[in-house]
């Protein structure tokens, strides 16, 4: 800190350096980009600054990485909604940021049952790190792979658990809302699948 900035720090009352000194440590912990998802103002992140804030929230370098894309809203006030294929998955969830992540293996199961938290991210994200190559063959692979009676059980069995998610947590409008939602979604997949039908975004489900 230069003089004048101590000068002045040291007439700021107590409660005040105590939320700077927090401001300040999350600003060094996650960078300039997490510090304005949090503090609710207006952003058009780059793709970079959004890989190296998620390199920072699941301590990954890129090597450990196999793709990472941006999805949802991706307006200037809403909060960010981050999917990664990484080694070191790590979901994570709060105000300002959603954090989907698996590892490659349990990526690869969700791919083969259609599950809609996979594919939805999949079809309508944009790639922010990772192997582009690699995407495009798991793309591929959605639109050939057979539908089988595994995946239709899978997305009914998810349907009924995420019913019973909304039941147990009427008190919460937000998981309430949630779960409801995520209960029509896997319930149309399944209806969809069995039909021999692949409507793998929940834009095109919840028509």
């Amino acid at each position: 800190m230069d003089c004048k900035f101590e000068e002045k720090y040291s007439q700021i009352p107590d409660g005040l350096k105590t939320t700077l000194d927090r401001v300040e440590s999350f600003r060094k912990k996650f960078g300039d980009l997490a510090l304005f998802y949090a503090s609710g103002i207006a952003k058009h992140p780059k793709n970079e600054q959004i890989a190296e804030l998620l390199k920072k929230v699941l301590k990954a370098d890129e090597r450990e990485i196999k793709i990472a894309l941006v999805y949802g809203s991706r307006k200037a006030y809403s909060d960010l909604d981050l999917f990664a294929v990484s080694s070191k998955a790590t979901c994570s969830s709060n105000r300002w940021l959603d954090i989907q992540a698996y590892s490659e293996k349990e990526f690869e199961y969700q791919l083969s049952v259609f599950d809609i938290s996979v594919t939805d991210p999949i079809l309508t994200g944009n790639l922010v790190c990772g192997d582009e190559h690699y995407l495009e063959i798991v793309k591929q692979r959605l639109r050939e792979q057979p539908i089988t009676k595994e995946a239709i059980y899978y997305n009914i069995i998810h349907s009924k658990q995420q019913r019973i998610l909304a039941n147990e947590n009427k008190d919460m409008p937000d998981l309430f809302r949630g779960g409801n939602s995520y209960s029509q979604t896997y319930m149309k997949n399944a209806l969809a699948l069995s039909t021999g039908k692949r409507i793998l975004t929940r834009r095109d489900l919840l028509r």
